[in-house]
């Protein structure tokens, strides 16, 4: 199965971890983007460079035991490839699933099969609130969502 996700990616952390995880599981072809570092700044403000950002998603899917083909690549929009590639399956979490229907209304208008929509609970930290990169980064929680 071809499965997409995507993300920031700044600070991977538990939530981060397990929308990865589970798009390894149901993949044999992964396709990750990255929001690109202009398009982060534009969308969410000062982010951990793209080139680091990249790297790190890729060291966590090679050490999970990830052997498929794997391609990462810069998002600069919301949708990404995803509007228009030829995939199965997106990974979305719960704040993004919304996104994830309106890529499948974008297919169908192009005259697409749909994705299959495949998502991933948000992940709390010991706090009880969701796990975050914007938490980790205010120093709120780590990437465990553990208080410091």
């Amino acid at each position: 199965m071809r499965v997409c996700v995507g993300g920031t990616f700044e600070h991977l952390h538990v939530g981060h971890r397990a929308l990865l995880t589970r798009a390894m599981d149901l993949a044999d072809e992964l396709l990750i983007g990255v929001t690109s570092e202009q398009y982060a700044l534009t969308t969410k403000g000062r982010r951990i460079p793209f080139l680091p950002r990249i790297k790190t998603v890729d060291i966590y899917v090679r050490t999970s035991g990830f052997t498929g083909p794997l391609t990462i690549m810069p998002l600069e929009d919301p949708y990404g490839p995803a509007a228009s590639g030829e995939m199965d399956a997106i990974v979305v979490s719960e704040d993004t699933e919304p996104t994830a229907h309106e890529i499948n209304q974008v297919r169908k208008e192009a005259g697409l099969d749909p994705l299959d929509i495949v998502v991933v609970p948000i992940v709390l930290g010991e706090d009880g609130d969701p796990v975050s990169s914007t938490r980790v980064r205010e120093g709120a929680i780590d990437p465990e969502g553990r208080r410091p």
